[in-house]
């Protein structure tokens, strides 16, 4: 994997397939990038935001016992373990609708700012964990929109960020086909550079949602 690509690197290859008015304004350009790349990183998958971090289980006035995730640095719980077990993660719906589910995973509870801009996964129903236990988490970043030239992205392929600035351009004009089909590439050039990174094996996290019987979400 090559270096990661800076705002200018970004707003110099966009000089050739976006308008001049969206590559005039620098503040202008960066608004629109931010919004192309925020996109891609909901659709893409983006190694470079995923870490590993020990969180510790806590308790506010939201919530009892809970892993809680600061949302200004970070997007989602990706996986979570203690020692060697490895727990599962659910959304909140599923307790109501599969009574066989859930009385050992962590719940997904969604956002929550009475306390802060917080995302709170509750500890599960059953089992031994307490606050003040540890975990090892996996976990995305939250992407940082960039403001100055130097800043960089969490890609190192320029294609896969103009050809999303092109389909939100495309988006803005109302032309969903040309739009698509610009995201199409993006999306595999970004896929392509992510399995690059991680070589001839890298993970695969998969996560079941029994609301949606035929919804498998993969993150790469």
């Amino acid at each position: 994997m090559g270096n990661l690509i800076t705002s200018l690197e970004a707003y110099e290859e966009a000089q050739s397939v976006l308008p001049y008015q969206h590559t005039n304004d620098p503040v202008e350009f960066r608004k629109l990038l931010n919004r192309a790349v925020k996109r891609l990183v909901t659709k893409a998958p983006v190694p470079l935001l995923i870490k590993r971090i020990d969180i510790t289980v806590a308790t506010d006035a939201v919530s009892d016992a809970a892993i809680i995730l600061d949302t200004s640095l970070y997007e989602s719980l990706l996986s979570l373990k203690k020692v060697c077990k490895v727990y599962d993660i659910i959304p909140a719906s599923s307790l109501f609708l599969d009574e066989k589910i859930g009385t050992d995973c962590f719940i997904d509870d969604g956002y929550d700012n009475t306390v802060g801009n917080f995302r709170y996964y509750t500890v599960p129903i059953d089992s031994s964990v307490e606050v003040g236990d540890e975990f090892s988490c996996l976990v995305q970043r939250t992407y940082v929109p960039v403001s100055a030239d130097t800043d960089t992205l969490p890609f190192d392929s320029v294609g896969a960020v103009k050809q999303a600035m092109v389909a939100v351009f495309y988006e803005d004009q109302g032309d969903a086909i040309t739009a698509a089909n610009y995201w199409q590439l993006a999306i595999a050039e970004a896929t392509l550079e992510s399995r690059e990174y991680r070589g001839t094996a890298y993970p695969m996290f998969t996560f079941n949602d029994p609301a949606f019987d035929s919804v498998t979400k993969s993150i790469y």
